[in-house]
């Protein structure tokens, strides 16, 4: 683990619950957050765009201090695919945190494009956040079957559990054959 979080933020208010939860997180288990936003390189409007890009940076940075004093929050403004781009931040933190739904597609849909891709393919673990953190949940729960991945998974899960004084739940499901 590196003692970095990285946060991928792109305006919306998902993202910004992201931010929440990822300010919580550093500020418990003492760790810095980064916060990255990828701009979009093209279009008509892309000094306008930019200043946007910059301007809704600045303001996730200063909700992330405000929410967790003392945690060291670094902002990042990179270029390229969404993606690709978290997925390569992913290799050097501790964990990618996202919100659940961007600002674009399909709004019904439960996991957006973005963070089903950083999902299926980070280096590490990638936390989706549904709802505003609120009230702290007394339990940890891990799907475990005994794989390399899963026991990474596990000691990620035990972590948390420790650092949020919450009891840990290790789930082992199989299929039945028919």
């Amino acid at each position: 683990m590196t003692g970095r979080i990285v946060v991928g933020v792109d305006g919306s208010a998902s993202a910004g619950d992201a931010v929440d939860w990822a300010a919580d997180d550093a500020s418990r288990r003492g760790q810095s957050l980064r916060i990255v936003h990828i701009c979009e390189q093209f279009g008509a409007h892309y000094a306008e765009g930019t200043d946007y890009c910059r301007e809704m940076v600045a303001a996730v940075v200063e909700r992330a201090r405000e929410r967790a004093p003392g945690v060291e929050v670094t902002p990042a403004m990179l270029a390229g695919n969404v993606i690709e781009t978290l997925n390569g931040e992913s290799e050097s933190a501790d964990c990618i945190v996202l919100g659940s739904r961007g600002l674009g597609g399909f709004t019904g849909l439960v996991l957006g494009s973005v963070g089903l891709g950083v999902a299926a393919h980070a280096s590490g673990p990638v936390i989706i956040v549904h709802h505003p953190p609120s009230t702290p949940h007394g339990e940890i729960v891990v799907g475990f079957d005994g794989s390399e991945h899963a026991a990474e998974a596990m000691g990620y899960a035990i972590e948390q559990a420790r650092a949020r004084s919450a009891r840990l739940h290790v789930v082992y499901a199989w299929q039945a054959p028919a």
